[in-house]
Parts: structure tokens; sequence; C-alpha cells
């Protein structure tokens, strides 16, 4: 093998080597943040001191239709004037109704709500969250999700399939939730 091919491969390596360094440093690091939640704080690359909180939950279960598989995310998401709440499903929604339960009780009108859906499909924003916290009623589902520590939530997806995703998200830090996000979302109150 000719010696300068050997240098150019080397030195493609180094070069794809340095950036995983450079991508991985740049990444959040991820930390407990009570239950089976996690939190990270992602900065904002084009502005020092600027970023955004996040408070992760799995579901309790992946869920599949086909080739489409995944566990369904609770996020939670707060910068300095605005928050919000979306699940993310690996599967196509066909309608913005869904169904709620907390700990086994109704939630909604007849457990019934009317979320926004993502364009691609794939999300939910619960308390139509672009920005929640501003409201009159503030996060009203999403507190009522952290005061429960058996949420399910059923919903459509496309072609006429049903699922229900099964959250657990009793445990979070309300001290780290209300210094990230503030009060209005973090006054958890258990039964």
């Amino acid at each position: 093998m000719n010696l300068a091919v050997v240098a150019t491969k080397r030195s493609r390596l180094r070069v794809v080597a340095m950036t995983l360094v450079v991508i991985g440093s740049l990444s959040a690091q991820t930390e407990p943040a009570g239950g089976k939640w996690t939190y990270r704080f992602v900065a904002d690359p084009m502005r020092d001191g600027y970023g955004h909180h996040e408070f992760t939950l799995l579901a309790d279960k992946a869920i599949a239709d086909g080739p489409l598989s995944g566990t369904p995310v609770l996020l939670i998401t707060c910068g300095k004037q605005w928050s919000g709440t979306r699940i993310d499903v690996p599967v196509i929604i066909d309608s913005e109704q869904v169904e709620m339960t907390v700990d086994g009780k109704r939630s909604g009108i007849g457990g019934l709500h009317s979320w926004g859906v993502s364009e691609d499909r794939k999300s939910f924003f619960i308390d139509d969250s672009s920005p929640i916290a501003l409201g009159p009623h503030g996060p009203k589902n999403t507190k009522e999700m952290l005061q429960g520590s058996d949420v399910r939530i059923k919903f459509s997806a496309y072609p006429g399939h049903s699922f229900v995703i099964r959250f657990s998200p009793a445990g979070i830090n309300s001290e780290m939730l209300t210094k990230a996000c503030g009060a209005k979302l973090a006054e958890v109150k258990r039964k």
C-alpha cells in the first residue's frame, strides 16, 4: 500500500475521532431527577448563558405498529419565559383526541382531551405547549399528570389502530422542577 494513502487514511481517522470528541463534549449530560425522571440542561450555542431545561420520562413499555416501534417519551421543556410539555410516540398519530386517566380517574370531560399534534404526526403538544405557562390556567394537564402515579393515555394511530401509553410520573424532584421551570408548573400536590 502506498505511504501517501496510509497517511491520508490516518488523517481522516484523526479528523473523525476529534469530531466525535467535540460532539460528545457539546451534548448535554443527563442526571436523575427523582422517580424515573431524568434532567438535562441544553445550552444555546448562539448565546452564552442561555438554553433550556428538559425533564424526560420514558413510558413504562414500548409500543409497536409493524416496523414502527419504540418507547414513548413525556418531555417537559422550560426556558426563561416559556415552558412546554409534549409526548413523542414512534407511530403516526391519527387524531388530536386522546383519553387520559390519572390514578384510575378520568381526566377532563369524560376523560377526553384535544391536544395539538406535530406536523410529522409523531408528537402531542399538551396544554397548547407553545407557550403553555403564560396562559390563565397554566399547564393544567401537565400538573395533573405530575400529581399522579399511574397515567394512561389512549390515542388513535394510523391506520385505525389505538394504543394506550402508561407513564409512572411519581417522584419528580419538585425542587429541581421549581428551579428550572418556576413555581407555576412545580405546584405538585400529592392527593
